[in-house]
């Protein structure tokens, strides 16, 4: 009774050696079972060793099966691809559509001109930025097509050490309606300009 027990702990001991090399190291599954078992008769080899490897190959077995039958599937179904995305029946369809980069063009060339030599004035601040505002919108009108309503909103301020972030949401009609938006700043003031254009039928 007492020299089975020294076997027995000696078997479990080699199954967990073996395991540990199978699961760390580098060395192959089967190179790692001869390793273990070399110069054992077959008898004394633990049945466990051979289920937990067996384990391992299924594992992998099926993990590739498993990748093989979804690369099947994947190149089996026909991609579906969106040559021209149909515009809803509710939605506006204006002949002419807006053309964004020479309006994005007309703000970026008309502030640095019109604020470029401009400093600071709290008391003066509100009325330049309407009048910047309204000339933004006369200037935009010229470019835009008809049947477009204009809407131009200017944020002016001091240019200090705060940040300030100008966020806008609109409801509108993403295929017929759209904006442009610029921010300029010099030594002493910051601009935010924003052009949004609403087709009306």
């Amino acid at each position: 009774m007492a020299s089975k027990a020294p076997a027995k702990r000696a078997a479990l001991m080699g199954s967990r050696t073996l395991s540990m090399v199978a699961v760390q190291g580098n060395v192959p599954e089967k190179a790692a079972l001869n390793a273990a078992t070399r110069g054992k008769p077959m008898a004394s080899r633990s049945p466990a060793v051979w289920s937990f490897t067996g384990l391992l190959a299924a594992q992998r077995i099926t993990k590739n099966l498993k990748e093989r039958r979804t690369l099947k599937l994947g190149s089996e179904r026909a991609r579906v691809t969106i040559v021209a995305p149909e515009v809803p029946a509710f939605a506006s369809k204006p002949k002419q559509k807006i053309q964004i980069s020479p309006l994005q063009k007309l703000l970026e060339e008309y502030l640095p001109k019109r604020l470029g030599h401009v400093t600071y004035d709290p008391k003066l601040g509100s009325e330049l930025a309407k009048e910047v505002a309204e000339e933004l919108k006369q200037r935009v009108k010229s470019l835009v097509p008809p049947r477009y309503k204009v809407l131009t909103f200017v944020a002016l301020a001091e240019r200090g050490q705060e940040d300030l972030v100008v966020v806008s949401r609109c409801l509108w009609d993403a295929h017929a309606d759209n904006y442009v938006s610029h921010n300029y700043k010099n030594d002493s003031l910051f601009c935010v300009a924003c052009v949004f254009m609403a087709y009306c039928e």
